[in-house]
């Protein structure tokens, strides 16, 4: 056997020592191990717990929880950088006192303190002892709560959104493991808090979306209730039922007169006897029109007021006594938004929106949505006093070119109807006139110009005293209108119309007709026992042509007998329900015998009745009957 596998002997001390070694390197590998498997389990169960949560408070509270028990951490805290990326907010902690909190809620994220440190540094900072922390950071001397403290950065994808700070009460080193395993927290928290940014961000997303939804289907409605009438205060009214409570839970309307007083439309709310409450109390405490803020001043300077938040001094500023503070502040109001209405530079009122029970604060959002809302009611009120205003001039010029009264002519009785097309917005066509002629002799107009408007009510107005003028000089209805045609034709319109001339004389108690139609349609005779006939033949249009021809006819007018002059918007069948020709002969013969009156109704009553309430065209009547038995 050599020397080298010779046996050694050694000392039994020294035996003891080396297999005390071996088994004391054994224990420190199975407490490692032993270690390390805690640590893998307990960073299983905080992701676990912070995979069941979807908000920012439960993610610190499960941070708080979970790593503090394993490290026995004296106080913790956790912090994220703000909105603004210049500030860091506390938003959660345990085992600090709240004195020691005071004025440590937010602090400026350059601040020269561990949390804000580790955030900038993206690197886990240690202090393992308040003597190393009074020279690492000397300006926080004596701030420090235990011995020693750990600040982990909470990151994710390179960016640093906040930070784990825990405190010890004992001084303590720790192992590059330790070091792991809370870096590798603060990885699964911001990998939590990056979930959870995703996630509001996506029911952000679709909660805007659907109130956008639900805004363009709110203007949507409200377009279609401000196109229904023209009557702008009972849209508005429609307009403030719509908004409540859809957006706000009360709504008032104010417009301005012409005056410059303020008159209100109206307070919305769904409860009818807050309605009453709130109305009496404005009718109590009247609102200062002087007043600096509120309606007065929107409807002064055109310009909106939003109130967030409706606090006791505003109401206190607002009441006019304690007895009226009492009374509003039951109202419980919160929040408000005062809009002007707006349209073409001119203030024509304002609509307050309010809420109170739902404890809705309005935003700047909500500002720019109803002012939406305002500007399309605005145009809506503007259209409609434009439209009441020349409906007014075109019904009081219509007038001015219709006889204000009818004569009194011994033995005959007038009547007549006139009903302007659609809504009478513009000045008809059609006209009629009754007056004296120079030679003891009555005229009976009937005439319709072309077109509408000032153009028309100017060509109507020349035709009616154009005919007055040369009846004046000439009885016969042929001369008249063939004077007429001369003067539209050297007037160079480029329009024309169409007239029935009819001229009754009374000799003896015997009246005479005359009658002449440039175009027109001809009278008809109706008599007692229903018997009709059309007197006269046709003409030529006039203002058209130089060559203007027309013919006068005769006939003599028994006790009874009526006479109808129209025009043809009475026999109109453009719609598929119009009067038409025979229409009109029926309701005549039917109401032959009547007197003139009665007649003239009875046939305006029928083209109504057929055109469905608003007939297509002008219609104009004249009805005239001799009096006395048949």
């Amino acid at each position: 056997m050599s020397g080298t596998d010779e046996p050694v002997d050694l000392d039994p001390a020294e035996m003891r020592r080396i297999v005390a070694e071996a088994q004391k390197i054994s224990a420190d590998e199975v407490r490692r191990a032993r270690r390390a498997a805690e640590r893998v389990q307990r960073l299983q169960e905080v992701t676990g717990a912070l995979s069941k949560t979807m908000t920012t408070d439960g993610i610190v509270d499960v941070i708080l929880d979970q790593v503090a028990g394993a490290f026995q951490a004296a106080a913790g805290v956790v912090v994220l950088v703000a909105a603004n990326g210049e500030m860091v907010e506390v938003r959660g902690t345990f085992g600090y006192p709240a004195e020691a909190l005071e004025g440590w809620r937010s602090f400026p994220l350059a601040a020269q303190v561990p949390l804000s440190e580790a955030i900038r540094e993206s690197r886990t900072i240690v202090v393992a002892s308040q003597e190393r922390f009074a020279v690492v950071y000397p300006e926080l001397r004596g701030a420090m709560r235990g011995r020693a403290l750990v600040a982990v950065p909470i990151c994710v994808e390179g960016r640093c959104r906040g930070a784990i700070g825990f405190s010890f009460a004992d001084e303590r080193n720790f192992p590059k493991d330790d070091i792991a395993f809370l870096e590798s927290l603060g990885q699964q928290c911001g990998q939590a808090l990056e979930r959870n940014r995703l996630f509001e961000n996506e029911k952000n997303a679709r909660a805007a979306a659907e109130a956008a939804h639900m805004q363009l289907q709110f203007l949507a409605e409200a377009s279609d209730v401000l196109s229904q009438s023209l009557d702008y205060a009972t849209t508005l009214r429609d307009v403030a039922r719509l908004a409540v409570p859809r957006l706000c839970d009360w709504c008032t309307v104010e417009v301005l007169e012409a005056d410059g007083t303020t008159r209100s439309l109206g307070i919305e709310h769904v409860d009818p006897g807050k309605v009453e409450m709130a109305t009496e109390l404005r009718a109590r405490w009247p609102v200062d029109p002087n007043a600096a803020t509120g309606v007065p001043h929107v409807l002064r300077t055109g310009k909106p007021e939003l109130y967030h938040e409706i606090t006791d001094e505003t109401l206190q500023l607002a009441a006019q006594s304690e007895e009226h503070l009492a009374a509003i502040r039951a109202l419980g109001l919160t929040s408000a938004m005062i809009l002007p209405l707006v349209a073409r530079g001119r203030t024509l009122g304002a609509i307050t929106m309010i809420s109170a029970e739902s404890g809705q604060l309005f935003d700047e959002e909500d500002l720019v949505f109803a002012m939406d809302l305002a500007r399309r009611a605005a145009m809506s009120v503007d259209n409609a006093r434009l439209y009441q205003e020349r409906t007014y001039v075109a019904r009081t010029l219509q007038r001015s070119l219709l006889p204000p009264r009818l004569p009194l002519i011994p033995g005959i009785e007038i009547a007549t109807r006139y009903r302007p097309a659609r809504e009478g917005s513009e000045v008809g066509g059609d006209f009629y006139d009754v007056f004296q002629d120079g030679f003891n002799g009555w005229a009976f107009v009937m005439g319709d110009v072309q077109g509408k408007g000032a153009e028309a009510a100017a060509l109507t107005g020349l035709a009616r005293h154009s005919l007055r003028a040369t009846a004046m000089l000439q009885p016969r209805p042929s001369a008249a209108l063939s004077a007429l045609n001369d003067v539209l034709l050297q007037d160079d319109t480029e329009r024309f119309c169409t007239v029935a001339y009819v001229r009754v004389q009374e000799l003896d108690g015997v009246f005479t007709l005359t009658s002449a139609s440039g175009g027109h349609p001809m009278p008809i005779k109706v008599s007692p026992d229903g018997t009709l006939e059309s007197i006269g033949v046709d003409g030529t249009l006039i203002g058209c042509f130089p060559d203007f021809s027309v013919e006068n006819t005769e006939t003599t007018l028994a006790p009874g007998d009526s006479i109808v002059l129209y025009t043809d918007g009475v026999v109109d069948q453009r719609s598929t329900e119009g009067l038409g020709e025979e229409g009109l002969m029926r309701v005549m013969r039917e109401a032959s015998g009547s007197d003139a009156e009665t007649m003239a109704r009875l046939i305006e009553e029928a083209v109504i009745e057929k055109e469905e309430g608003l007939p297509l065209d002008d219609v104009a009547i004249m009805v005239f009957r001799v009096m006395g038995q048949a």
